[in-house]
């Protein structure tokens, strides 16, 4: 007799993403691994994804569907996993969706090599459909944490989608609630709490690049808040995994460089945040021009922004979110 093959809980936070959501929920449905529930945590959307969530749980036995108060994707992620049954975790946005091998490949990757994470290379659609592979597998199939952190470190990828967990490592870690860029401040503990992490060189996991999403809006003082991940990042990485030092800097030096361009447009507004970060940015002036995971262009870019000319960056940043180059 052939084993039980272990329940996944694919949770879904939703809010007002009506006009995704079905194709979203039809490529969990149609995973060719069928040990599958899905839980969909509707966060107190105003538009009509709650019903759209309702109405597929009728049709489908193994769909769950909470209704909350809009408390933010960190609760509703939070909340799913408390609602979960499966032995392993994984996340979608409801925006996005998923090949339809993806969560047999992680989990078959994963039991294979005894790892407790499971990761897929992502592929970036466009507003129009383009669609851009960002691979961010290692070269190795299974990496320990020194090795997953790095590789988050030097492509910035702390997404915890296109990814499997098993449960367990959810015992003493959650999303922080009321921040945004919460992913830099939990994957990471994640993969600490790991002893392997499983790389799939497929590509599994589709996300829509959304003009109206955090990332690509206005700065605003919650976005103040991936600097202060960031710096979170830089310290956790110097206090448990030394080593990765350079890599750390790197990380912290680009998402500073970010952080700089999208508050230039809103400085006067934002004088103390604006003078931290640029504060910070110069403690590494030295540091970036000998740092070897530093591309010479984005070299530039930090150069330009410590003399004053994060509007220029700030002009080419624009200018590659309106899809002019890529």
């Amino acid at each position: 007799m052939k084993n039980k093959l272990s329940l996944v809980s694919v949770i879904i936070p939703v809010y007002n993403t009506e006009r995704y959501l079905e194709k979203c929920i039809n490529s969990v449905l149609g995973q060719t691994y069928k040990n599958i529930e899905i839980i969909l945590v509707d966060d107190g959307s105003r538009d009509e994804s709650g019903k759209i969530c309702d109405d597929f749980a009728e049709m489908h036995k193994n769909i769950l569907v909470y209704h909350t108060k809009n408390r933010g994707q960190s609760h509703a992620r939070n909340y799913g996993v408390k609602k979960s049954s499966g032995e392993y975790i994984s996340f979608i946005d409801s925006d996005d969706y998923i090949a339809g091998d993806m969560i047999e490949r992680l989990i078959n990757g994963c039991k294979k090599n005894n790892a407790e994470m499971g990761c897929i290379n992502k592929v970036r659609v466009s507003s129009n459909g383009e669609e851009f592979k960002e691979e961010i597998s290692a070269k190795k199939k299974v990496a320990k944490p020194d090795e997953a952190l790095l590789l988050l470190l030097l492509l910035y990828d702390p997404s915890p989608c296109n990814k499997i967990y098993k449960k367990e490592l959810f015992k003493d870690i959650s999303f922080p609630i009321g921040v945004v860029y919460e992913d830099i401040l939990t994957v990471p503990r994640l993969i600490d709490a790991c002893e392997k992490i499983y790389f799939d060189d497929g590509y599994g996991y589709y996300y829509l690049q959304n003009e109206g999403s955090t990332i690509h809006s206005k700065f605003s003082k919650k976005k103040i808040n991936a600097f202060y991940a960031s710096k979170w990042l830089y310290d956790f990485t110097l206090e448990k995994y030394p080593d990765l030092r350079v890599a750390a800097e790197r990380f912290y030096i680009l998402s500073l460089t970010t952080a700089i361009t999208d508050i230039y447009p809103a400085r006067k507004k934002f004088k103390k945040e604006y003078r931290e970060i640029k504060q910070q940015l110069r403690l590494f002036r030295k540091k970036y021009k000998n740092n070897p995971y530093i591309p010479f262009t984005k070299k530039v870019m930090v150069f330009m922004d410590l003399h004053g000319m994060a509007q220029i960056v700030n002009l080419v940043k624009r200018i590659r979110h309106n899809g002019r180059f890529n």
